[in-house]
């Protein structure tokens, strides 16, 4: 969906998780170049799971060959799921890097 702009998955405030992933965040931010908002409920420990696994990341066909510097995105809401402060700076961190 290229010209998707806002995808809302939940009701605000909202603490209902859902099983979102890193791989479908990578693919939102390739797919969905227009996306400016965004409302998605994750858990944060299976992102810091993720961002920090061993395993290098195996490259799609379709992967980009020159990441994203920019993104449309301006608006990111991740719910109220608790995140222990010790992995705050790596869930951060990455949703950055997902979304520059």
């Amino acid at each position: 969906m290229p010209k998707l702009e806002i995808l809302r998955l939940g009701e605000t405030p909202c603490s209902a998780l859902t099983d979102v992933t890193l791989k479908g965040l990578v693919a939102l931010a390739c797919h969905c170049v227009q996306l400016s908002e965004l409302r998605i409920h994750l858990q944060a420990g299976k992102l810091v799971e993720a961002a920090t696994s061993t395993e290098p990341p195996r490259p799609t066909e379709n992967a980009a060959v020159i990441p994203r510097t920019n993104c449309a995105l301006t608006n990111l809401q991740v719910g109220e799921a608790p995140i222990r402060r010790r992995v705050a700076s790596v869930v951060a961190l990455t949703l950055l890097q997902v979304f520059p």
